[in-house]
Order: C-alpha cells, then sequence, then structure tokens
C-alpha cells in the first residue's frame, strides 16, 4: 500500500498495467477491441468492444481503457442495464473484488479492499433473457450463420435490411441489442431506392455457434445514437458503399469525385462505370492506414463486358503502373475469352504479382472479388463468390514493400493509363491493412446474398 494514495487508484493503475503488459505480448494496437471481461485485466468489455475499467467519477462507474478509439478513450462508458456481475480473483491472494449491480438506470462498481492482487479472472454477464427495453415495442432474434460458412469470424459487419421483415419509419427506430444485453453499434446506409435502408451492424461474431443478436425497433420517442465508426474497425483503410455514388456516413472514408450514375446493386446502390472516363479517387488523408504490411481488397463488381484481349483495373493504389508503392486489382479478359483476376502489388526493385488461372466469372452478372496478401508472402489469396481460386505467380518481387501512405485510392480506372476504365458497377469497396483469411470473404459473399442472416419471427413488448 502506497501511503496517500486511495486503493482505489491503485488498482486502477494495475489495471491498466496488466492490460498493456497483455498487449504487448502480442502485437500491440493503436485500439484493442474484446469479446469478453476475461480480455480486460481487471476491467470489463464494454459498449462497442472495449475495455473500460472502474471509475466513480462515471455515472455508469466505469470508464474506457486508452486502447479504446480516440473518440471514446478515457470517457465514461454508457450505462448497462439489466446486468449483474462478480469479477473474483484468480491465484494464490483472493484479491481485490468488484461487485456490478444494476438498479435499471445505471450500473454501479465498488471495490473490495481486503485483499490485493495484480490479476483477476472475470465471467460475463448473465444471458439478456428479458426484454432490454419495453419502450420499445417490438423485436426480432437476427442469427448470421450458414451452412457453407464453417468457422467463426468475430466482430463482423453484417448487412441488416430495414423495410422488409424490420418495418420502421425511420433510420432513428431501431436498436440493435447483444445476447449480453449490450448496445451494438451500426451504421444506417440511407442511398437507396424506393426508401429502404440497411444497417450495417457489427456482430460480435458469425457463423457456427455464434449467439443470436435483437433488434429492437418502433420507439420514436428515445431515438438510439448511431455509432457507425465503431462498426469498422481500424483494420479497415476505407470502406465505401457506393449508394448512389457516395460514401460510408463513416467520416474517414470519403470520395473526391462528384457522384456517378447509380444502379441497384446485391447491397442497396451501386455506381455505374461506362468503361470510357468514369472513375472516382479516395484522397490519401481519408485512408486509415498504409498497406504496405499487409492488404486486403474486397468488393462486389459487376462485368458488362470486356475487349479481347484487355486488361481493366477495378481498384487501384499504385504510384505507377509498374509500381514501386501500393496494390492494383484488375480483371483480365484473355484471346480465349477466359476471364482471370489480377492482384500486383509494388516493391522497390519490382512487382509482386498473382493471376488467377481461370474465374468462374459470368459477364452481365454480380460477383465478390476479393484479394489478400502479406507482404512476405509467397503467395497472395483471391477469390471469387467466396471460394479461394487457383492461382500463379508472375513475378516474385524484389525489394521491401513501403509506405503507400501517399498513394490515393481509385475506383474503377488507374490515374497512370486511359485505356485501363472499368466497364460495368461496382459496390461496397472495402480496404483492409490486415490479411483477411478466405473465411471473412466468404462470410462477406453470404451477406451480400442474403444467406448469412435468418430473421426471427416478430415478438411485442411484454
Amino acid at each position: 500500500m502506497i501511503p496517500g494514495v486511495p486503493r482505489f487508484w491503485i488498482v486502477t493503475a494495475l489495471a491498466f498495467a496488466a492490460g498493456a503488459l497483455h498487449l504487448a505480448s502480442c502485437r500491440t494496437p493503436a485500439t484493442f477491441q474484446c469479446q469478453a471481461d476475461a480480455q480486460c485485466d481487471n476491467g470489463v468489455c464494454a459498449e462497442g468492444g472495449f475495455c473500460g475499467f472502474p471509475d466513480d467519477d462515471c455515472p455508469s462507474g466505469v470508464r474506457y481503457g486508452e486502447f479504446a478509439t480516440d473518440d471514446l478513450a478515457g470517457t465514461c462508458t454508457p450505462p448497462v442495464v439489466g446486468t449483474t456481475t462478480d469479477v473474483a480473483a484468480s491465484g494464490e491472494d483472493e484479491g481485490p473484488r468488484r461487485d456490478t449491480t444494476s438498479d435499471g438506470d445505471a450500473t454501479t462498481f465498488a471495490v473490495d479492499d481486503s485483499t490485493e492482487s495484480e490479476s483477476t479472472e472475470s465471467t460475463l454477464p448473465p444471458p439478456c433473457e428479458q426484454w432490454w427495453d419495453t419502450a420499445w415495442p417490438s423485436r426480432r432474434a437476427l442469427t448470421a450463420d450458414a451452412p457453407a460458412l464453417r468457422e467463426t469470424v468475430s466482430n463482423f459487419p453484417v448487412p441488416v435490411r430495414l423495410g422488409e421483415d424490420i418495418v420502421v419509419g425511420s433510420a432513428s427506430e431501431v436498436v440493435f441489442v447483444g445476447d449480453r444485453c449490450t448496445v451494438i453499434p451500426h451504421e444506417i446506409e440511407t442511398s437507396m431506392r424506393g426508401g429502404a435502408l440497411i444497417a450495417w451492424v457489427r456482430f460480435p461474431a458469425v457463423g457456427p455457434d455464434a449467439a443470436p443478436i435483437h433488434v429492437y425497433y418502433g420507439n420514436r420517442d428515445d431515438p438510439d445514437p448511431l455509432n457507425s465508426t465503431a462498426v469498422w474497425d481500424l483494420d479497415f483503410a476505407g470502406v465505401w458503399h457506393l449508394a448512389g455514388g457516395g460514401n460510408s456516413v463513416s467520416t474517414r472514408h470519403e470520395l473526391l469525385t462528384p457522384q456517378l450514375g447509380a444502379v441497384g446493386g446485391p447491397l442497396g446502390d451501386a455506381v455505374f462505370f461506362d468503361g470510357v472516363d468514369d472513375t472516382t479517387q479516395a484522397s490519401a488523408s481519408t485512408l486509415a492506414a498504409s498497406t504496405a504490411t499487409a492488404v486486403s481488397i474486397s468488393l462486389w463488381a459487376r462485368f458488362d463486358g470486356l475487349a479481347t484481349p484487355a486488361t481493366k483495373r477495378i481498384v487501384d493504389k499504385a504510384d505507377a503502373l509498374d509500381a514501386t508503392l501500393g496494390f492494383s486489382l484488375s480483371v483480365v479478359q484473355s484471346t480465349d475469352l477466359s476471364v482471370e483476376i489480377s492482384f500486383d502489388r509494388g516493391r522497390a526493385m519490382g512487382e509482386f504479382a498473382v493471376r488467377t488461372v481461370d474465374a468462374p466469372i459470368e459477364i452481365g452478372a454480380w460477383h465478390h472479388i476479393a484479394a489478400a496478401h502479406e507482404s512476405d508472402a509467397d503467395m497472395a489469396t483471391i477469390t471469387v463468390d467466396g471460394t479461394p481460386l487457383q492461382t500463379t505467380l508472375l513475378a516474385a518481387g524484389l525489394g521491401e514493400p513501403a509506405s503507400d501512405d501517399d498513394v490515393p485510392l481509385t475506383i474503377g480506372s488507374t490515374p497512370y493509363a486511359t485505356n485501363r476504365f472499368f466497364p460495368g458497377a461496382i459496390d461496397d469497396v472495402r480496404l483492409s491493412v490486415v490479411a483477411r483469411p478466405a473465411s471473412w470473404f466468404l462470410a462477406e459473399y453470404l451477406a451480400g446474398t442474403g444467406a448469412l442472416l435468418t430473421v426471427g419471427d416478430a415478438e411485442a413488448s411484454p
């Protein structure tokens, strides 16, 4: 015990120190997202999937830690309604005990001074078996799973279509609640034909044994505030829904060029590219991070016809046609009319280039296209409609990869040629600074086709 220092602050300091040691044992990220209290040393996995720690100055009794997003770190968490949690110590000493109780309006924390310990083992709150909030008159269960998806994918954005089974009067009349009574971040995509909406919801898990969540709707007096940025964690460098030629509502995902023509896509509106001069671009300053270490790019594309032979750029984030920085994703039609997908990454002394042997691409049909690569890997993953394709290494790449922070991202063409304009339509482009596994791309494909999400029957508030 340090003289003159309250035990509460010692416990809090130990919690942050333990959290730092825990993260340092792995790759220490700018943010850390949790799924369970056990991942937050002496803390709780708070709303939004970030660790929080006891703080009596917060109405909820919990303050977000330093590894939450910039807008949340150091702020008080929202109150957790309807849960009771005990955190018991592990090890030789019983350690500090944190009892959490709720009176229906706020959650309070108490720290037992009887013992000290730097490590605790926590348990999850009980399942949210009762109605979350009776001010919301209706709800439906949402389950994200499909027979084809054999692996669980964590913290996955799922599109939930509003206006079909889930009828709401406006975008604010909906809230998503997890199986532990925690509010789940969501983003509303509003630029859709016929007034329909898509809510992008960050499911804690999708796939086998993933717990369902609930969508509550119909409360016009207490709209749920959006937390769209938290839907897309910092592994995403950019997300462009391309609804009506536009952007995601997340702050860092901006496009520079004027609105292009809109067509119907797998996920609401998509952008039409005429193959002559249509293109759109995101400035380097709006992208979250460099793709030098690892990159994933995924999107929906409809090819409306290609000259023979031809190479057209779908997405380009390179510094030249023969790039030394960044990457490009292209569709290639060969003289035998076969269609292939090409993925290149710039290196200081020569490009890394991979091409599929053949791709099951049908002209005029929508396909999900994705590629992922670690900078030191010998081969890249390329998938079409969630299926990894056989690939051929065209060039191994020479020299070390370098940061592409200053290189903009172009959709539908490349800035360095006038004969690479893409003919067709593109929807929902996502850029990540990690190499996503094939299971992630399969989940994206299933989500876009509607095969991932099952909507339960409507339930009325008791």
